[in-house]
């Protein structure tokens, strides 16, 4: 698993094959386009065109490209010798070459060498043009030197491409000729269907995915295209992944941050709330504490005037009165919440209980005389039984008498 997914992150899963070659005097860009899919490839696209603009507007610029040249400016020849080294098969196949001007490729067997040459101006200016507008150009390859990749899993023997017909014998080329008819045909390979002008385009993918690269003297070339290709494409591929990474880091931030704001903001509100209720509690306590105070000054000064007019009235009480209660500044009305007690000032309300009424009325008559009353008024007067009757007194109290 962990090595189909670095595998993936160097190469992809789309590789591409451009097959550039001349057929009957005319120029040929096949283009074919396979997915890899758990080690099988299937074909996504295959597209013909006349001109190499054209058919380059049909190749994605994101996965690897891989060029496959057969026109009239490659020339292939086989010779039955090997074991050479490669300076020697070329002057072999192509005397007073001068080599430093062509590009090289060569395969061989044990018996016979097939060498593909092309001038390099040529392949130079064919490479720009594809290089130019960006497109992931990986390997380029001359002739038929690829398509000894196939032959493990070739059962015919024939092979027929774009061009060229090659002679097949114990899964090694044994010669070849031009092609020069324009019928396709259907090839079956690994149960991979494939026509005739797509099996120069496939050998070139296969050998990419395979790293098979013949003997040539463009080899430094075709691996650093591949290295360049696959660092930039690791590069590109961690990039957009330390991205979303990032991304999904500040994305986890900003809910933490939101989740986090809310709750600051719900403590502040019941902060706020409880300052508030705080502030109410410490107002109401205020205004209790003051009340408080006021009826305890009120009732401390009430107590001792109180005890000041008992003293007075119980000095000249006659036997026959009996006092019940005295109020120093009884209540305007009864205590009700959310109003102001208010007192009848200078007032004292005096109750009891009379068993002569002459005596009674002499007793009133001696309180009206007093300097510090002014008034006596009886609010409530009846007999209870017998001789025995019950009084309210209220008692208006003058001030300026001593």
């Amino acid at each position: 698993m962990l090595q189909r997914f670095l595998t993936y992150l160097k190469e992809g899963d789309r590789f591409a094959g451009l097959e550039i070659s001349t057929r009957n005097g005319q120029a040929f860009y096949g283009l074919l386009e396979v997915k890899r899919e758990k080690n099988i490839l299937q074909i996504q696209n295959w597209a013909e065109e006349e001109t190499l603009e054209g058919i380059l507007q049909n190749v994605p610029k994101n996965i690897p490209l891989n060029v496959l040249i057969q026109t009239d400016q490659v020339i292939s020849k086989m010779i039955h010798v090997s074991g050479k080294d490669h300076n020697s098969l070329l002057l072999e196949a192509f005397p007073n070459l001068e080599i430093n001007s062509f590009y090289y490729e060569i395969i061989m067997d044990s018996n016979s060498s097939i060498i593909s040459i092309a001038g390099k101006r040529y392949i130079d200016e064919l490479l720009t043009t594809i290089i130019k507008d960006k497109y992931s150009l990986v390997q380029f390859h001359l002739g038929l030197s690829t398509l000894e990749v196939l032959l493990p899993y070739w059962e015919s023997n024939k092979i027929i491409t774009t061009n060229l017909e090659l002679n097949i014998e114990d899964q090694k080329i044994a010669g070849f000729n031009p092609n020069r008819t324009l019928n396709t045909q259907k090839y079956l390979i690994n149960n991979l269907e494939l026509m005739s002008t797509q099996i120069l385009a496939f050998s070139g993918i296969l050998a990419y995915l395979q790293n098979h690269l013949p003997i040539s003297n463009f080899i430094d070339i075709n691996q650093h295209s591949v290295r360049k290709f696959r660092y930039g494409r690791s590069t590109a591929l961690s990039m957009k992944g330390l991205l979303i990474f990032l991304l999904m880091i500040l994305l986890c931030n900003f809910f933490i941050f939101n989740y986090y704001y809310d709750r600051i903001g719900a403590l502040n509100d019941s902060l706020a709330m409880t300052a508030n209720q705080q502030s109410s509690y410490e107002q109401l306590e205020f205004s209790v504490n003051r009340k408080k105070n006021k009826i305890e000054l009120m009732n401390s000064s009430s107590w001792s005037k109180t005890s000041l007019y008992l003293d007075r009235f119980a000095s000249n009480l006659p036997s026959s009165i009996k006092l019940d209660q005295l109020t120093f500044q009884p209540l305007q009305m009864p205590v009700r919440e959310g109003k102001s007690i208010a007192y009848r000032e200078g007032i004292i309300t005096l109750s009891g209980s009379s068993s002569n009424s002459g005596a009674f009325s002499q007793w009133i008559e001696k309180l009206e005389q007093r300097k510090w009353i002014k008034s006596v008024e009886t609010t409530d007067y009846g007999v209870q039984k017998g001789n025995t009757s019950i009084f309210i007194l209220e008692i208006i109290l003058d001030e300026t008498g001593s």
